[in-house]
């Protein structure tokens, strides 16, 4: 992998992770108005007022986003009374798809931080050269042209997200979130 290859690659890692970080947070948000909502039928019992203001509230919130109708119909409900249910699973898994973005963000950082050094070692590399004598008349060289983005990364240093350990872990975490997903979608359960 050259240098510019690497750019390119870490760009994409981190839009990557922060496409999932912002849709699974959306997501996250969604669960809370939805428990919200519940917890004000709960509370209408008890404060009247309070509870439908808070169910109101809810409610508002729905109609406004109501173009992301697909996350809300995925979106999981906690039920009080039962917490070890399917859908404390599914809202683990969105747990799980935000630290996977998070992870592949900082993956992507990281990546971009080894391109920075190599690029800055590089430039050093050219300014010594060109302070160095090439015969006993000059003194001062014009830099070797040496393009910096062709050049190979070092080997060892680029390895893919999914192939570090915590990478395998959170893929197994993130593939059984989707597989019970679609499971969830299909009706199958």
């Amino acid at each position: 992998m050259t240098v510019s290859e690497a750019i390119r690659k870490a760009t994409r890692m981190k839009r990557l992770g922060w496409a999932l970080m912002i849709v699974t947070a959306l997501q996250f948000a969604m669960f809370t108005v939805l428990f919200a909502y519940q917890f004000g039928e709960h509370l209408s019992r008890l404060i009247p007022q309070l509870g439908y203001a808070l169910q109101d509230i809810c409610n508002l919130t729905y109609q406004k986003t109501s173009f992301l109708l697909p996350l809300w119909k995925i979106t999981p409900l906690i039920d009080i009374y039962r917490p070890l249910s399917v859908d404390t699973l599914f809202l683990f898994g969105i747990v799980v798809v935000f630290i996977t973005g998070v992870y592949i963000r900082d993956c992507g950082r990281q990546l971009a931080a080894d391109v920075a050094t190599i690029r800055k070692k590089a430039r050093d590399e050219l300014w010594l050269r060109s302070m160095l004598p090439q015969d006993q008349s000059t003194v001062i060289n014009q830099p070797a042209n040496v393009l910096v983005l062709s050049l190979p990364m070092p080997p060892g240093e680029v390895k893919s997200w999914w192939e570090r350990p915590m990478g395998l872990l959170l893929m197994g975490l993130t593939t059984t979130y989707i597989g019970a997903l679609i499971t969830k979608l299909t009706g199958l359960t």
